[in-house]
């Protein structure tokens, strides 16, 4: 087998192509909670339907291995966890904080006085908005980590 071929084998659609940032979609819908709040459940919807679908690509792609079903099994809960934790529950909290902080931040006295009411209404949006970027590789690699030192060492 060429390299090459090994290379493109390698690479999980899941977390290593463009399908990765359909984990971020609540992270855009909590962006959006203070002006459009019912945007909010249908983007964890999408973003659990892409935790299932790479859960399952693990399930499968270990069956297809012929790995026995408890390697089948952890895989599927490393695969679970994992994006539970790194794509919807960690940065879903990280960026509701963000937007509910300049929410509230926006709300004083002084800053009702100092900018528009656009602006004020707007300006959360874009704060959770523009935060996704910088979260996303920190707190997958501490997913990463936490998993090595916990289930990863115990089930090894």
């Amino acid at each position: 087998m060429t390299e090459q071929l090994r290379e493109k084998e390698a690479v999980d659609i899941w977390r290593d192509s463009l399908l990765r940032y359909l984990g971020y979609a609540n992270e855009v819908g909590e962006s959006f909670r203070p002006i459009y709040s019912r945007f909010v459940a249908p983007s964890y919807a999408l973003a659990f339907g892409y935790v299932g679908c790479d859960t399952l690509d693990k399930v499968y792609t270990s069956y297809k291995e012929g790995k026995p079903t408890g390697a089948i099994v952890k895989n599927g809960l490393d695969a679970f966890l994992w994006q539970v934790l790194a794509s919807v529950i960690i940065p879903g909290k990280v960026v509701h904080l963000v937007t509910h902080s300049a929410t509230h931040a926006l709300k004083s006295p002084l800053a009702v006085k100092s900018f528009s009411p656009q602006f004020c209404r707007y300006s959360p949006v874009a704060a959770g908005l523009v935060s996704i970027p910088f979260i996303i590789h920190p707190i997958d690699n501490f997913v990463t980590k936490l998993l090595d030192s916990t289930t990863r060492e115990w089930w090894a």
